[in-house]
Parts: C-alpha cells; sequence; structure tokens
C-alpha cells in the first residue's frame, strides 16, 4: 500500500473510487426518502425509475465503447463524472416519480460512461505499480480499493445522518416534513452527490496522466519486464 500510494495516478483512482462509491451510495440511500417523503408514494414506485435508468446504462454503453476508443479512458472517465454531476441537480426541484423517471433515465447515460471506466482506470494504475515493483500485485491492490469501498458506505451513512439531524428530519414513518427536512432531502438526494463527481471530474482531469505518451511508455516497460 505504501508504494502503491506513492503513484499519483494510483492515489487519484483510488481517491475517485472512493468518491464515486460514496455518491453512489447516497442517492441510493436517498431514493428510499425521496419516494416516501416527496413524492408520497409507496416504496415500490421506485421500481419505475429503477428500469427507466436501467434501460438508459444498457442502451447508452456502444456511445461510451466508441468514445473511449477515440478519446481515451481519462477524457470518458471525467466526462461521465462531469455529467452525472449536472443529472444529479434535477432532485433539487422535481416532485413526481414520473420527473424522476425521465431523469433517472438521462442520469444513466453519464452513469454508464464513468462505470464502465472504474476498472480500465484502475487497471492501468495498478500496471504502473507493476513498473515500479516489477512484479504483479493487482490482487492486493483491488484488496485496498475494496477497503475503500467500505469507507465510502461508512461516509454516506454519516453524510446522511447529519443532514437529518441538522434539518430535524422526522422518522416516524407516518409524519409530514417539514419544509427544512424535505430540503435536507434534496441535498443529500442531489446536491452532494452533484458536488462531489463535479470535484473528482476536475481532480481526474487536473492531476491523472496515464494517457497518450505516458500509458505507452508504461505498457512498453511492462512488456520489457515480462508483466504485459
Amino acid at each position: 500500500m505504501k508504494i502503491a500510494l506513492k503513484h499519483k495516478n494510483f492515489a487519484v483512482s483510488l481517491i475517485g473510487y472512493t468518491m464515486v462509491i460514496t455518491a453512489q451510495t447516497l442517492a441510493g440511500a436517498s431514493s428510499y426518502y425521496m419516494v416516501k417523503d416527496i413524492y408520497k408514494l409507496p416504496l415500490y414506485y421506485f421500481i419505475i425509475p429503477g428500469i427507466a435508468g436501467f434501460i438508459g446504462y444498457i442502451i447508452s454503453i456502444p456511445f461510451w465503447y466508441n468514445y473511449a476508443r477515440k478519446h481515451g479512458f481519462k477524457k470518458t472517465y471525467y466526462t461521465g463524472l462531469f455529467f452525472a454531476g449536472v443529472c444529479y441537480l434535477p432532485v433539487l426541484w422535481i416532485t413526481t416519480i414520473w420527473e424522476a423517471t425521465i431523469f433517472a433515465f438521462i442520469g444513466a447515460i453519464p452513469f454508464a460512461g464513468y462505470t464502465i471506466m472504474l476498472m480500465p482506470v484502475a487497471s492501468d494504475t495498478m500496471d504502473e505499480v507493476a513498473v515500479t515493483m516489477g512484479r504483479r500485485q493487482d490482487g492486493t491492490l483491488q484488496g485496498i480499493r475494496n477497503f475503500f469501498f467500505r469507507i465510502a458506505i461508512v461516509v454516506q451513512g454519516i453524510v446522511l445522518t447529519l443532514v437529518h439531524i441538522i434539518t430535524e428530519y422526522n422518522p416516524d414513518p407516518n409524519a409530514v416534513q417539514t419544509p427544512l427536512a424535505i430540503w435536507g432531502i434534496r441535498i443529500h438526494a442531489g446536491l452532494i452527490p452533484a458536488l462531489i463527481m463535479f470535484t473528482m471530474s476536475f481532480i481526474l482531469w487536473k492531476w491523472y496522466e496515464l494517457e497518450g505518451e505516458k500509458k505507452a511508455a508504461m505498457v512498453k516497460r511492462l512488456k520489457e519486464k515480462g508483466l504485459y
């Protein structure tokens, strides 16, 4: 871990993975409150935007595949993150399940863009670590990523809890929430995930470097060491 985290690209990839999972789990956990307290519907209605999102994700994969081949992993990753952030923002004002369904479909398109880049980018950073160490440690490095995945889930729980405490959310299942509590839901369902995505998109654009000639040189060294 000490050697791997000295590599800027691995560290950036790890931060990105953790932040992305934090945003996703926060938005996912928030869906319960959106359906119950804002749309005021039984929870099974959430399957409608869920299906729409699944369809949007599947049909956009060919586009992102071609986009990645043309522009590379880095640009595909930060572009997907940026537009995913944009697609979280409508949660701040939508009021019906049908609006949620439309934006779930649209939001699934950039969601597909960055999620299909998670492992290719991680693989490149593991290759860079392998060049330094002279041997493969992919299993250990993936274990490190899984550890931070768990941290993201904890962070999500802390953020959601703090927002509810600050906005005085009433945990009674039959309660009608105050306008402040409703805004709290919108903030942890949309605004915070959006800010996370925008931040990570910028970090990747600014500091991730495994592309073009640098990536080609790394692959050449891997081949020379018999690690490719």
